[in-house]
This record gives C-alpha cells, sequence and structure tokens, in this order.
C-alpha cells in the first residue's frame, strides 16, 4: 500500500494552494527556499532534484521515462547561497553550489500582500553522480541547469470565491460513481491499483498504477509505473454475485488479472499480470501473495486490510480528480 500511496501523495499536495490556511478562508505563504535542478539521464531519462532550506527538509530525486518513476526521497536541505550536499546510499552524490545568471521577480498570488518571490535561474556547479539500479539510467557531470525561488512571509485573503465553490458542486454531481481495484502484497511493500471514472459531460479517465517501496539507510526508494488512459475499457465489471472483475491494463502493463470476491470477507486476486519497474525488473502484480478490495464509489468490499481500502479510497479520489480535467488533446498513457 505505502508505494502508490506516495506516488498519490505527490500528486495530491502538488494540487495544494500556495497560502497554507491558518484559519477558514484565510491564510499566509510561509519565507522559504526552493531549488530545483533538471538534468538527463541515460537511456531517455529525465532528472529533477528538489531540495528546500531548514534543518527538517527532505531531497527528492525523481528520475522518469514516460509512464516509469524512481523517486528516492531522504532527510538534507539547502545550504547558503542554495548549494547542495547529499549522498544517496549505493546510488550516487550531488555535491553543488548555484552560480545564478539571471534575476527576476515571480508575481506574488492574488490576494496574498507578501514581496514578490525571487527566482534566480543559472547552474548548480560541482559533481552529480548518480548510478540507477540494475542500471536503468546513469549521470555524470559537472553542472546542470537549475533555479533557487526564495518566498517570503504574507498574510492571504480570501481563499476561493463562491463561483469558483459552485463550480465544484457542479463538478461534483455531475461525475458518476467510479470503480476503483486495489491490491496490495501482504508482509510486503508491492501495491497495485486501478480505476476509471466519468461525468455527463466528459469522457471516461482512467489511471493504471503499479509500485514498489524500499528503504535503506534512511533513503525510500519508490519505483513505479503511472498510466492515464481517456477510457475504461480495460476492466470488465460482471454482474453475478459473487462479482468477478477481470483487468487487463494496456502497454507497459502486460497479462491480465482477476478479483473475484469468494466470501463477505474474502477474495482471490489471480492472473500472470507484470510490468516491468525500474530498478527492479519484471513484477508480478497479481497471485496467491496479494490481497485486495474492489470500490464502487466510496463503497468497498471488506475483503482487505483497512489500509488496503483506505488507499483504494484515496485512488479512487484521484481517478476523479483526472477525470475533471479537461483532457489534452493527443493524450494517452
Amino acid at each position: 500500500m505505502k508505494g502508490w500511496g506516495v506516488l498519490l501523495m505527490v500528486v495530491v499536495l502538488a494540487a495544494v494552494p500556495a497560502c497554507a490556511a491558518a484559519k477558514p478562508g484565510s491564510g499566509h505563504l510561509r519565507t522559504s527556499e526552493h531549488a530545483t535542478i533538471r538534468f538527463p539521464g541515460s537511456n531517455g531519462y529525465r532528472i529533477e532534484v528538489e531540495a528546500s532550506a531548514g534543518r527538517e527538509a527532505l531531497v527528492s530525486v525523481t528520475a522518469e521515462k514516460g509512464p516509469a518513476r524512481v523517486q528516492y526521497l531522504l532527510f538534507g536541505f539547502l545550504g547558503a547561497g542554495g548549494s547542495l550536499n547529499v549522498r544517496l546510499p549505493s546510488v550516487g552524490r550531488i555535491a553543488v553550489k548555484f552560480d545564478p545568471t539571471k534575476v527576476t521577480r515571480k508575481r506574488r498570488p492574488e490576494d496574498c500582500k507578501s514581496h514578490p518571490s525571487i527566482v534566480a535561474s543559472g547552474y548548480f556547479r560541482g559533481s552529480i553522480e548518480l548510478h540507477g539500479e540494475r542500471g536503468y539510467t546513469t549521470v555524470s557531470r559537472k553542472s546542470a541547469r537549475g533555479r533557487l525561488v526564495r518566498s517570503f512571509r504574507g498574510p492571504c485573503g480570501k481563499l476561493g470565491s463562491g463561483s469558483t465553490r459552485q463550480a465544484s458542486r457542479e463538478d461534483a454531481e455531475e461525475k458518476k460513481e467510479g470503480t476503483t481495484l486495489g491490491a496490495a502484497q501482504r508482509h510486503g511493500s508491492l501495491s497495485f491499483a486501478a480505476g476509471v471514472t466519468g461525468s455527463e459531460a466528459r469522457s471516461p479517465a482512467a489511471l493504471v498504477i503499479a509500485s514498489k517501496t524500499r528503504f535503506r539507510e534512511g533513503m525510500r526508494i519508490t519505483s513505479g509505473v503511472f498510466v492515464e488512459r481517456d477510457s475504461d475499457g480495460f476492466i470488465e465489471l460482471g454482474t453475478a454475485d459473487p462479482k468477478a472483475v477481470d483487468l487487463e491494463p494496456p502497454a507497459p502493463f502486460k497479462g491480465s488479472a482477476t478479483f473475484r470476491r469468494t466470501a463477505p470477507k474474502t477474495s482471490t486476486w489471480r492472473g500472470d499480470l507484470a510490468v516491468e519497474l525500474p530498478g527492479i525488473g519484471n513484477t508480478r502484480l497479481a497471485g496467491k501473495s496479494f490481497e485486495s478490495t474492489l470500490c464502487e464509489g466510496s463503497r468497498c468490499t471488506d475483503t482487505a486490510s483497512e489500509s488496503v481500502k483506505l488507499t483504494a479510497k484515496l485512488f479512487a479520489s484521484l481517478v476523479g480528480l483526472f477525470g475533471a480535467l479537461p483532457s489534452e488533446p493527443g493524450a494517452s498513457g
């Protein structure tokens, strides 16, 4: 459960407004300093490093190629002037100092009374060495483009408007209940989920995700595959009772699996469903070692642990979020 839970939270947190709420209808911008570094890796991967100032800050290093993604997360923080020195156990090290080439002011969020943010673009120079597990990607370079953003503390006004709230209500009313499958390996950190939802005004949205989380010397590593589609043809929901669901997701997933409720509190999740997880290799996503649940809307079968059911509901909410967004021309998984 933890694996794809991590990826879900990344997407959900990305949608949080810049003004953190202090009380209903108001908030404050916090003083902060945040660095983003981007550079290519081998085998077509794109790498992004994010770090913030503060003794309790985290450093995130994410490698992404199409639907495949690996994220390394560990404690670390920006030093003076945007310097960063962090070791990724058995993966590499990033030791760089920021060399700004252009400084601009960023317009503050609407209704927030604070100084405009300072955005410095330039190069992070020093040493960047990364060697992904099983050679999925490697990096060895002396500099990379990036930027350093300094935001300033200040109060914010009312968050949201009546028209926005009304639109949100209308979106919620027009959504159809979605179907979500959730499965997790017992006594492990391998998880899988698939879901579809739609509305009267938009085509069904479908998401499929698989991930595995590992820990190494205080660093959390999440390897995952995330696919978004604009239709739900790969899920077949049976009408018999006990209910069975057949799933055959699109590439890069291979094979298929079937959820079957065998009793009020038991189910099976069987098949040859598998996917290539970056840094891990070919990984089976169904079998006797998995527990599973089927959710229709917020109602989930009582056939898995509470943690799996809770994350399946969160996943259903995420599918609904994607279903509410306008489709991009040519978008596919």
